[in-house]
């Protein structure tokens, strides 16, 4: 059987033997809304949390934690909402790499959008490999040493835009 797997900004068909192939799961159909709308509304009506201005009343900083190039959240577009919130908060960001290499300048400008030129000196990346960057939180049940960047633990408000 022919399989049309998403890749990139396009497809990719692969060949799976009939025999392999238990079925092809689907998204639910979603209508289109006004993504404008939508996150005004999402921001003043979370299910369950404060309001984003609750959230921000007592910061001084906040950290924006949003995802590299590998993922195509928009992040530009939600800061554009977000940021004016902020007040005399101000806001950094620092972008997700995980074991990523960090961005491009044109993988900034892409993630950043037109908000690039306006936080520019405010954005860094993650770096796993620079240890002197992280911070020991202990380690799990099954051994694993726990890490996480100085610049989270650090922070005083925390807010991860993602699509993971």
């Amino acid at each position: 059987m022919q399989v049309k797997v998403p890749y990139g900004t396009g497809h990719v068909e692969v060949e799976v033997p009939d025999t392999n192939f238990a079925g092809a799961i689907y998204p639910n159909e979603v209508d289109p809304v006004d993504e404008t709308e939508a996150l005004a509304h999402a921001l003043s009506h979370p299910s369950g949390s404060p309001t984003f201005e609750e959230f921000l009343s007592d910061a001084s900083e906040v950290l924006f934690v949003v995802n590299d190039a590998t993922r195509s959240t928009p992040t530009g577009r939600i800061l554009k909402h977000v940021f004016p919130a902020l007040g005399d908060a101000g806001g950094a960001c620092i972008v997700a790499t995980g074991t990523h290499r960090p961005p491009t300048h044109d993988e900034y400008r892409a993630i950043f959008g037109d908000l690039h030129d306006v936080c520019r000196d405010r954005i860094g990346a993650h770096d796993a490999k620079k240890t002197g960057e992280m911070v020991y939180l202990g380690t799990t049940a099954r051994g694993t040493e726990v890490r996480l960047n100085r610049r989270v633990v650090d922070a005083r408000k925390i807010v991860a835009i993602g699509s993971v």
